[in-house]
């Protein structure tokens, strides 16, 4: 594991509290021919560190890599450690897959790989958003439940008015609305 940290700009407030710094841990798997596969594991607030999970790690890599995507989603899928080490474990074995087949993770994935992807760009506010799309984000992603249901709602409206309706928006609460179901929320945000 290698560990990396960096500053959020803008800050940003949680319903676990207020996050200055992103950080997280790039995991790299070398086989036997040399190639090197990395996965990318970035948790939550309050989640365990690598060294929590290492002995799962160490059981699942205790066995060659499987040779096709299908067979290491099933090595990855219900393991027990938390979700951003599987997705981190799941990442590294399928760029060693890929890398033996000479493609690209993409080209392991399907036989039309997307050449762009869009991102979306984290905001706080409506002028945030504007600001993003004037600079190219195609979605907007707003953190919500650490104020009022109410506040929230009016926060979003406000995205949605500044941004117009061809604007992604991604509402991110931490886990803090769990008990409802999406389809709950949507309708009271629509």
């Amino acid at each position: 594991w290698l560990r990396w940290r960096r500053p959020l700009a803008p800050v940003v407030t949680t319903s676990r509290g207020v996050v200055t710094h992103r950080h997280g841990w790039l995991l790299s798997l070398t086989d036997e021919r040399g190639n090197t596969g990395w996965g990318e594991a970035a948790p939550e607030l309050g989640h365990r560190t690598p060294e929590s999970v290492r002995s799962h790690l160490a059981e699942l890599f205790s066995a060659p890599v499987p040779d096709d995507a299908l067979a290491v989603a099933a090595r990855v899928a219900g393991l027990p450690v938390p979700p951003w080490v599987q997705h981190a474990a799941e990442q590294a074995m399928l760029e060693l897959v890929a890398l033996r087949q000479g493609q690209t993770v993409a080209q392991l994935l399907t036989d039309t790989p997307t050449t762009m992807t869009g991102l979306h760009a984290l905001v706080n506010d409506a002028a945030a958003a504007q600001a993003a799309v004037a600079a190219g984000a195609r979605a907007v992603k707003l953190k919500v439940g650490a104020q009022p249901w109410s506040n929230d709602v009016r926060r979003v409206r406000e995205v949605r008015d500044a941004v117009g309706p061809s604007i992604g928006i991604r509402l991110d609460a931490n886990i803090f609305f769990a008990p409802l179901p999406p389809e709950a929320i949507a309708r009271v945000v629509d």
